[in-house]
């Protein structure tokens, strides 16, 4: 009982597309909207467990909410309105992604992928639009390749996928040698990992090679986030926030925060990173300083 998070610890956040608000999800079971100067703009209460992942949708007019209750809700990001349900998978859901304005995907403990449409009605009966299997452990991140029709997706089995969801097939980047945390594109060809094996690797998807990799950390590697010109990314360990040049293949940053990062994010300037911590902050830095 003694090590319990917090009921207000912050588990994951997201800048929207214009920089105007952050949403955070929080152990507690509850999602908040935040204007940059630190005031409430919105709450969204409908989970009983503790959410594992918050999205806005690329217009900022939607938000997803993902929870350990197996359950994803659809919200009006303005009213706090939930929309929609989805009680689809069989274990907790772990992270949901963003196509586009109607389409996304869900993964879950169960080791399977969703994908849905905000226009489909049969979602109203929880029937997704494709199911992806193939991983040996549970997924812990997905992320859709930018412009693309490509799903990656990342696991406790120590692999990286790239999916093809119509065709349902999928290769594998298998160097990591634990399991994978996090991913991030830079573009439609580099993908970005970061892993309990205290890595961070970039690989080149048309060839499956991985081209660079980061070993400053000491610890496993919790999130990872390019910012919006792709030129940098960032990557969180315990208590340490790095930030490094992809194309010099160099450290340019160090943060440090008062407690352990959760995940981050870059405000559309790429000048704010934000990191939701294990002790209910938000820490935001200027990189430029």
């Amino acid at each position: 009982e003694g090590n319990r998070p917090s009921e207000s610890m912050i588990v994951a956040l997201q800048w929207n597309a214009s920089g105007t608000a952050i949403v955070t999800g929080s152990y507690n079971g509850k999602a908040y909207t935040w204007a940059p100067d630190g005031r409430l703009l919105q709450s969204f209460e409908h989970h009983k467990a503790p959410l594992s992942a918050v999205k806005w949708s690329p217009s900022g007019d939607k938000l997803l909410t993902a929870c350990v209750d197996k359950r994803a809700a659809l919200w009006n990001a303005q009213t706090g309105s939930a929309e929609c349900h989805f009680a689809f998978h069989q274990a907790p859901i772990t992270d949901i992604d963003w196509k586009d304005n109607t389409t996304f995907a869900m993964c879950s403990m169960d080791r399977s992928v969703s994908i849905w449409s905000t226009k489909d009605q049969s979602n109203k009966s929880n029937v997704p639009k494709a199911k992806l299997e193939g991983h040996a452990a549970d997924i812990n991140m997905i992320r859709w390749a930018p412009g693309s029709d490509v799903l990656a997706s990342c696991s406790d089995d120590s692999l990286v996928k790239l999916w093809n969801p119509e065709s349902k097939s999928c290769q594998d980047l298998t160097q990591h040698t634990r399991e994978v945390c996090a991913i991030q594109w830079g573009s439609r060809t580099q993908l970005a990992s970061g892993s309990l094996d205290a890595t961070v690797r970039i690989w080149d998807t048309e060839s499956m090679k991985c081209t660079n990799v980061f070993t400053k950390h000491l610890h496993p590697v919790s999130s990872i986030a390019y910012s919006p010109d792709r030129s940098l990314l960032a990557s969180a360990s315990h208590d340490r926030m790095y930030v490094w040049s992809v194309k010099e293949d160099t450290l340019v940053k160090t943060f440090r925060a008062d407690g352990g990062i959760n995940d981050l994010s870059w405000d559309h300037t790429g000048h704010r990173l934000a990191g939701g911590c294990t002790n209910n902050d938000i820490c935001i830095v200027d990189i430029r300083s």
